[in-house]
């Protein structure tokens, strides 16, 4: 658990509600505070248990929807209603809270409860970070389970039977024999090119980061000379059994195609 876990797209999370997420069995709720700051707490009042994400925003502070109880940025109650006059708020009134970055354009929270946030490990993608860039996103629910779901997005194999004319890079007459090269490999996963038989000369290369973290890239120069790339980011988050969204973005980067996906599980 120590390590960063996609949570969402940061442009989807709104100003003036809070959204429950789940990383394996954890519930969380995320929300911005008055400042606009991303905060993530556990989805669960201290009080009563009830799920803070069903509450509302007042002044920036998350409130439950059971008793009103209000909590800032930290998760520390600032606010319990029916305390008598001159009462003070129990130190323990609080509610859990989790580590959350914004790095281009994904929301990610720190799991870990026993060790602080390694900044070091908090992915980052080339192709975000080109000039020129914009994107398109959007949301899909898929039923799949994380380790079923990693394991099919590692075999490009079945692409062009499965998603056959889904998009213009699937089609059944393109099914092949495919090479794959290791190039690296490490305590957190590997790397390495692989292509299809027909077209040797378009090398993709594939590299895995466990827990969550698969990316696909491929640069050539098309008849005209220009130089293309088409890049795919994989985040696969665990969220409970039988579920999983795919967060889908598609980006061009000064006429360069780019493709990216977001995997919550």
């Amino acid at each position: 658990m120590k390590e960063w876990y996609p949570l969402y797209l940061t442009k989807e999370v709104p100003d003036d509600a809070a959204l429950p997420l789940t990383v394996f069995d954890r519930q969380l709720v995320l929300y911005r505070d008055a400042g606009g700051e991303l905060r993530c707490h556990e989805d669960r009042c201290p009080h009563r248990l009830a799920k803070l994400s069903e509450g509302q925003l007042v002044d920036g502070k998350l409130e439950c929807l059971y008793h009103g109880w209000q909590f800032d940025g930290q998760g520390k109650c600032v606010k319990i209603p029916q305390l008598p006059d001159g009462a003070k708020i129990p130190k323990n009134a609080c509610a859990r809270s989790y580590e959350v970055r914004e790095s281009q354009g994904v929301v990610w929270v720190w799991m870990s409860e026993s060790s602080p946030p390694e900044e070091k490990k908090l992915p980052w993608f080339e192709p975000y970070a080109r000039p020129g860039f914009s994107d398109l996103s959007t949301v899909h629910e898929l039923p799949y389970d994380h380790s079923i779901l990693l394991e099919n997005l590692m075999d490009p194999a079945h692409v062009p039977i499965s998603h056959d004319r889904t998009d213009w890079t699937a089609k059944r007459e393109d099914a092949q024999p495919l090479f794959f090269e290791v190039t690296e490999r490490t305590p957190r996963g590997f790397a390495g090119y692989w292509g299809r038989q027909r077209t040797p000369h378009l090398r993709n290369l594939l590299r895995f980061e466990a827990p969550c973290v698969l990316t696909n890239t491929l640069e050539f120069v098309d008849k005209d000379g220009r130089e293309q790339c088409f890049s795919a980011h994989f985040l696969c988050r665990p969220a409970g059994q039988g579920k999983s969204m795919l967060l889908d973005t598609q980006e061009t980067v000064n006429g360069t195609y780019c493709s990216s996906n977001v995997v919550e599980r």
